[in-house]
């Protein structure tokens, strides 16, 4: 029997602690993305390539982070409908994944 999950203001406060945490995350994460690109657009064709790939790099970092923010901020809007669990990877990092849906017969 599954029991239906009751509002607690100690986890209600751990998830915005967590969402505030993944938005700055999510912010640094932009601003690298800036200083990657700037460093990319100005650098000499000699280190072009590798400066693009960097560029890349914090892109999907950016990109990651994002998603991580995301799906805690829709959590906190709709508990009851939330199926994703987050755990904290080595270094502190969020990491979010989405519980496999039910299959239908």
């Amino acid at each position: 029997m599954k029991l239906p999950r009751t509002p607690n203001r100690w986890t209600e406060r751990l998830l915005i602690d967590d969402a505030f945490d993944a938005y700055l995350e999510w912010r640094d994460e932009s601003a690298e993305v800036w200083h990657a690109y700037k460093r990319w657009t100005g650098a000499p064709a000699r280190e072009a390539r590798r400066k693009f790939w960097a560029y890349r790099a914090a892109l999907e970092r950016e990109e990651h982070a994002a998603r991580v923010y995301g799906r805690l901020v829709s959590g906190l809007e709709a508990p009851e409908r939330n199926e994703k669990r987050f755990s904290r990877r080595a270094g502190g990092r969020l990491t979010a994944w989405a519980a496999p849906k039910p299959s239908t017969p």
